[in-house]
C-alpha cells in the first residue's frame, strides 16, 4: 500500500505565514466551547478501566526477549484487559519514498497483525496506537528520530512532516481497522526536550540550542494533532485522536494550559487558509501519566487518596477553564517500581492498587483508563534499576522470578476478578511459556 504526500503551494505557506504574524494580535481564549461546569455524563465504560502497555519484542526487537506476541498476548487474556496501548513505531513500520509516499514494510504489517489477531483472540476490543518517532521528507537529514524541522525556517519540511505522519496513521487506520485511538507522540514535555527537537540534539548532544520551548513546542502538537484528526477521521469518523500522554511535574500543569492557549490563538493549522479554535478538532481524549513517584517522590497510601487526587483534579481543571470539561482522561502510562527491593516492597505496592482505583471512581469521574505500566520487569535488556522493575510479572528469563506475579499483578486481578484470591491462572500463563 502506498500514499503519497502532496507539496503546499506556495500561495499556502504565504497564507500560512500571514496567520502566523496575525496571531499575536488576536485574543486568547476568545473561542470556547459553552460553560460545562455542571454535572457531566462522561460516558466511561467499566470494561475498559483496567488497561495495560506492553512492550512486544516481536515488533520491537531490543526490548526484553521473552516479551513475545503468544505471551504478551496471554497475559491480557488471564488479566480480563479489554483495552491496550500498542506502540506504532513509525521508523520500524514504515519506508518514505522518493516521491516522500509512504509504504508499509510488509514484515512489520505482517507482525502487528499478528499479534492484533492475538489480542483479538483473547477478548481484547480497543486498542491505542502510540509512536516514540517520526517520519521525515524523502532526504531529510535528522540527528535523531524525534526532530521536528524549524516551523519558521524550514517552513515546507514542517508542513510535509505535518502531513507525512497524519498519513501514516491514516494508513494504520486503514490497515487495521481494530485500531481506532492515535496518541501522536509520548510525553512531549519531558524535562530535557528529547521528544520534540530541533534538529542537532542527540542523546549525548542535549543543549538549550536544541530544544524547543515549551509554549513553541505546544504550537507543533497543535499542528501535528489538528492533522492527525484530519486524516483517521477521513478512514472512520469514530477514529479519536488521544492527546499526546504529559508527563506528571508541576510543569505539566502550565504546559497543558500552553497547549490550549495555542490552539485558541488562531494560528492553527499552519497551512490552511482558515484558523480552528475547536480543541474537538485537534484531540478527544486527555491523557498525562500520574506516576505517584513523579508527582511526590515520599508517597503512601493516604497522599494517594488525598495529593494524587489533587494533581489530577489540578490538571483537569486547566481543561474546565478552556471550556472543555466534557472530555474523559486516560492515563496512558500508570505504575510504581519496586527497584528490586524484593517481597516487603512489591507487597506495599501492591496495597496501592484499591485505594487507587476507589478514588479515581469517588472523585476523578472522568478517568475512563488507567493503562498499567509494564507486564514484565527488564533483565536481558536492562535499562536501569527503577525501569527494570515495574512489571506487572517477573520477567521470564529472569531464574528466581520465573515470570511470576508479583503483588501488584494479585491486586489486580482480585479487584476486577470480584475479589478472587485463585491466582493459578497467573502462574499459570508463566509455566505455559517457560515449558513451551
Amino acid at each position: 500500500m502506498k500514499a503519497k504526500v502532496t507539496k503546499f503551494s506556495n500561495k499556502a505557506i504565504i497564507l500560512c505565514l500571514v496567520a502566523l504574524l496575525s496571531c499575536i494580535f488576536c485574543v486568547i481564549g476568545c473561542s470556547k466551547k459553552p460553560d460545562d461546569s455542571g454535572k457531566v455524563n462522561y460516558n466511561n465504560d467499566p470494561q475498559y478501566l483496567f488497561a495495560l502497555n506492553a512492550h512486544i519484542n516481536d515488533i520491537r526487537p531490543g526490548v526484553e526477549t521473552t516479551l513475545s506476541t503468544e505471551y504478551v498476548g496471554d497475559v491480557h487474556g488471564v488479566l480480563g484487559v479489554k483495552r491496550t496501548r500498542l506502540n506504532m513505531s513509525f521508523n520500524d513500520l514504515f519506508e518514505v519514498t522518493r516521491d516522500n509516499g509512504l509504504i508499509f514494510k510488509q514484515s512489520q504489517r505482517l507482525a502487528y497483525r499478528k499479534l492484533i489477531d492475538k489480542y483479538k483472540s483473547v477478548g481484547v476490543t480497543s486498542i491505542l496506537g502510540v509512536t516514540d518517532n517520526f517520519l521525515y521528507p524523502y532526504g531529510y537529514e535528522t540527528s535523531i528520530d524525534t526532530v521536528v524541522p524549524d516551523p519558521l525556517f524550514e517552513r515546507e519540511e514542517y508542513l510535509l512532516w505535518c502531513q507525512l505522519n497524519a498519513e501514516a496513521y491514516k494508513m494504520i487506520a486503514i490497515e487495521y481497522p481494530e485500531i481506532r485511538y492515535f496518541e501522536p507522540c509520548n510525553e512531549p514535555d519531558a524535562p530535557n526536550g528529547m521528544q520534540l527537537t530541533k534538529n542537532g540534539c542527540s542523546w549525548n548532544n542535549v543543549t538549550a540550542n536544541f530544544i524547543y520551548p515549551p509554549e513553541d513546542e505546544a504550537h507543533i502538537l497543535a499542528d501535528l494533532m489538528w492533522y492527525m484528526n484530519k486524516a483517521v477521521k477521513s478512514v472512520d469518523s469514530n477514529c479519536v485522536v488521544v492527546l499526546p500522554g504529559l508527563c506528571a511535574f508541576i510543569s505539566t500543569i502550565d504546559y497543558l494550559d500552553f497547549i490550549y492557549t495555542a490552539i485558541e490563538s488562531g494560528c492553527h493549522p499552519t497551512g490552511q487558509q482558515y484558523n480552528d479554535k475547536n480543541p474537538d478538532n485537534y484531540f478527544g481524549i486527555l491523557n498525562w501519566h500520574p506516576y505517584p513517584s513523579v508527582i511526590y517522590s515520599n508517597f503512601d497510601k493516604e497522599w494517594i487518596e488525598t495529593g494524587w487526587v489533587d494533581f489530577n483534579n489540578q490538571m483537569y481543571a486547566v481543561a474546565q477553564k478552556h471550556g472543555d470539561g466534557d472530555k474523559k482522561v486516560w492515563f496512558t502510562e500508570i505504575g510504581f517500581t519496586d527497584r528490586g527491593f524484593g517481597e516487603a516492597r512489591e507487597a506495599e505496592i501492591g496495597s496501592y492498587i484499591a485505594p487507587m482505583y476507589n478514588v479515581v471512581k469517588e472523585k476523578m469521574p472522568y478517568v475512563e483508563s488507567l493503562f498499567w505500566y509494564v507486564i514484565g520487569d527488564y533483565y536481558d535488556s536492562p535499562v536501569s534499576t527503577s525501569e527494570d522493575h515495574f512489571g506487572l510479572f517477573y520477567a521470564l528469563g529472569d531464574p528466581v522470578g520465573q515470570g511470576k506475579p508479583k503483588a501488584i499483578a494479585k491486586e489486580l486481578y482480585t479487584y476486577f476478578h470480584n475479589g478472587s484470591t485463585d491466582y493459578s491462572p497467573l502462574y499459570d500463563v508463566a509455566l505455559k511459556h517457560l515449558n513451551g
